[in-house]
């Protein structure tokens, strides 16, 4: 969360409930709660998940993403940016390893 957004959100908050100490601990707490769920999120989102969840995260099709990593001429490596347990079973991507090969 950006300092001047922080600060914004806290003077939101303080005018509506007060500026007393434990209001001030409370945004404290809230705002601690923001930025740690962020982090979560963002690991979340950089690390391996099915190819459904990648796509939305992406904005891309299912298929294209698909067509992207087994791409005749420039396929992507298998086990770094992609992995299958079997043919026929789902296809999971590292999100941040698919987004350096792009």
């Amino acid at each position: 969360m950006y300092e001047s957004e922080t600060l914004e959100l806290t003077g939101l908050i303080t005018s509506i409930f007060g500026d007393s100490k434990e209001t001030q601990e409370k945004v404290k707490q809230f705002l601690n709660l923001i930025a740690k769920t962020s982090r979560q999120t963002q690991a979340v989102s950089e690390g391996w998940m099915p190819i459904e969840t990648a796509a939305k995260i992406l904005g891309k099709s299912v298929s294209a993403i698909r067509q992207r990593l087994k791409h005749p001429k420039k396929p992507m490596p298998q086990g770094k940016v992609w992995k299958q347990h079997a043919k026929g079973h789902a296809i999971s991507i590292n999100l941040a390893t698919y987004r350096k090969f792009m």
